[in-house]
């Protein structure tokens, strides 16, 4: 009786798969990942690739798929395990959490149904396995493209994945060279062999999808593409270069939404999103698996609410852990009790090299968690043992919105806001703090570096705060008791002057009261160029800025950059300390990332903080 009870049980979950296939339209016959190697986030627009853009154009786009950081152990737990980065066996097993053994995409079709891999370069043995057919040869990208199509032509393939390995050869090409020649250290470089390269692998998938269509393959096929990991603009993958954690991602074929650019997704999406786009069980679904991408699907709506980048917020605290190791270790050098807590540290905090030990965490947002406990407490115990402190005045300049500061505040994520710079700012080490009270030696006691960006006018705040005499006599002698001063003012209605002046003409600096590259500026005049031999512009071609103010230099103060007749940055020694102008409250999120104002920013603070004493 009991066992017929099992049947009739066993009997009626069928019928429900039947019901629910049958409501869905048949799945693709065959599913190809197809991985250019380093192919850059950015290279689809700036290289005009035709076959990557026809791709996604048929199909859907994410502009920004991150993946684990791209670092390559050739020792140790990992490389036990795996002879290629982190990032590929990732890919393959839809999560973070690697294992022996572990279950990766081909594994969900083979053995009753077929599967491949080529690829042409050797790295690739280690995820080889559950494979029908395999190409592992260090040879051309040609050859593997060459290698697939047969394949294709003679077998009943399933799945398929394709690794073209030229693309970040050209990027390792132009980290290495000796040579002097345009593309050192510039894949975008004319004459560029990762250029080349990538518009090759573009041509090479367009011949490949060519013949899948001749063949009547392509109609019925999912091909997803991507890279493995993305490149550093100076080549090769850095795993601490955020462009190197990035890469574009395109799925096309039955089902898919045509038309859409989305964002972001994360690598650990692809397997599962392939897995149910092919009606089979995902390989893994454990606490750091990724999800379905239902976003690219015909039928589903673009996501209303951005999804979480938790695959970002890993890579950010991997950074800065990197970071603040390295720091710690040379401050240890004065201070030997920072390297007994690094060492402490190495034990809790889930880094790469324990990549093999993540499991443990149970989930990524408890990997996130433990990281970011870990990191709070070693930048605690930097803080104490003395970094730079970086303070921006929220007295002068105190808008708020809903509650909360706004318009060049530390905590604004807006566009107005100074999130991202103070992520630069802290990235170059230094600690950022708030001074939401007059200028005084009290409130700069302990400050290395002071910030007055734009004081408000009447028609910006209810009631304004103005720099009064005993602020600017307060902050005259915090500079020459070795304070660095920061004044960014802004075109003429968008800040207050005549107090700002005050300040600012205790060092031979007016702001004037103009505007220059408005709001209806022509936007190709919006980008400053002919930069000084000055440490400011150093790997700096164009920095964008409008609306700005400019100035008027006296002695002590001396111009360091000039643009069409006015004066755009000045600097000014007073006693120890050092005094820095501009007419623009330049770094806030809307324009960070225009032409190269993060490189000039970054050039900017650095050289401020080099002259700043930590108080």
């Amino acid at each position: 009786m009991r066992g017929v009870i099992m049947l009739l049980m066993t009997a009626a979950v069928l019928q429900g798969v039947v019901k629910s296939s049958a409501s869905e339209p048949a799945p693709p016959k065959r599913a190809i990942l197809l991985v250019i190697d380093g192919l850059h986030h950015q290279a689809p627009d700036r290289l005009g690739l035709p076959c990557f853009k026809r791709l996604a154009a048929e199909g859907t786009w994410f502009r920004r798929a991150h993946l684990l950081q791209p670092y390559h152990p050739t020792t140790g737990d990992w490389a036990a395990l795996h002879n290629s980065s982190l990032p590929n066996p990732v890919m393959l097993a839809g999560t973070l959490f690697i294992r022996p053994n572990q279950k990766l995409i081909q594994d969900c079709f083979f053995p009753s149904q077929l599967t491949a891999q080529v690829a042409n370069c050797t790295d690739y043995s280690s995820i080889n396995r559950s494979n029908s057919f395999s190409m592992l040869v260090n040879t051309t990208d040609a050859a593997a493209i060459d290698h697939a199509m047969e394949l294709l032509d003679r077998h009943d393939i399933r799945f398929m994945r394709i690794h073209l390995q030229d693309t970040g050869a050209g990027g390792w090409t132009c980290h290495r060279t000796k040579e002097n020649v345009p593309w050192r250290r510039n894949i975008w470089a004319e004459g560029s062999p990762y250029v080349a390269a990538a518009r090759n692998a573009d041509q090479l998938v367009g011949q490949f999808v060519q013949r899948l269509e001749q063949t009547a393959k392509m109609a019925d096929t999912l091909l997803v593409l991507t890279a493995d990991h993305g490149n550093a603009p100076s080549g090769a993958h850095p795993p601490n270069c955020e462009e190197a954690w990035i890469t574009p991602l395109v799925f096309v074929g039955p089902g898919i939404a045509k038309g859409r650019v989305l964002d972001y997704a994360e690598h650990i999406d692809i397997a599962p999103t392939i897995c149910r786009l092919m009606r089979v069980e995902p390989p893994n679904v454990d606490g750091a698996a990724g999800r379905v991408l239902r976003e690219v699907m015909a039928g589903e709506p673009p996501p209303t609410v951005e999804p979480r980048q938790r695959l970002r917020e890993l890579n950010l605290l991997l950074s800065r852990y990197a970071a603040i190791q390295a720091k710690m270790l040379l401050a240890s050098r004065d201070n030997p009790a920072l390297e007994t807590e690094v060492n402490l540290a190495e034990r809790k905090f889930f880094g790469l090299h324990r990549i093999t030990e993540w499991p443990q965490a149970g989930s990524l947002d408890n990997l996130i968690t433990v990281n970011e406990e870990v990191l709070r407490t070693l930048e605690a115990e930097l803080d104490a043992a003395g970094r730079p402190v970086v303070a921006l005045d929220r007295y002068y300049n105190h808008e708020t919105r809903d509650g909360k500061p706004y318009h060049y505040a530390w905590e604004d994520t807006t566009p107005a806001g100074y999130s991202e710079l103070e992520k630069l700012i802290q990235g170059l080490g230094a600690k950022t703090v708030s001074i939401d009270r007059p200028a005084s030696k009290e409130s700069l006691a302990g400050v290395s570096l002071y910030m007055i960006v734009a004081p408000n006018t009447p028609e910006k705040v209810k009631q304004p705060n103005t720099i009064e005499p005993d602020a600017v006599e307060a902050i005259a002698d915090w500079v020459r008791g070795g304070g660095v001063l920061v004044l960014f003012n802004n075109g003429k209605g968008y800040a207050e002057f005549e107090h700002m002046n005050q300040l600012a003409g205790r060092f031979g600096i007016r702001f004037n009261e103009d505007t220059r590259f408005g709001l209806d500026a022509d936007p190709a005049k919006l980008q400053m160029h002919s930069f000084p031999d000055h440490p400011f512009f150093q790997g700096v071609k164009k920095l964008h800025m409008r609306s700005i103010c400019t100035l008027a230099i006296e002695p002590p103060a001396r111009t360091v950059y000039a643009f069409q007749g006015d004066n755009i940055m000045a600097v000014c020694t007073h006693g120890k300390g050092t005094v820095f102008a501009l007419g623009d409250p330049w770094g806030y999120n809307e324009y960070i990332g225009a032409f190269d104002n993060r490189t000039g920013l970054a050039n900017v603070f650095r050289w401020l903080l080099a002259r700043a004493q930590v108080r």
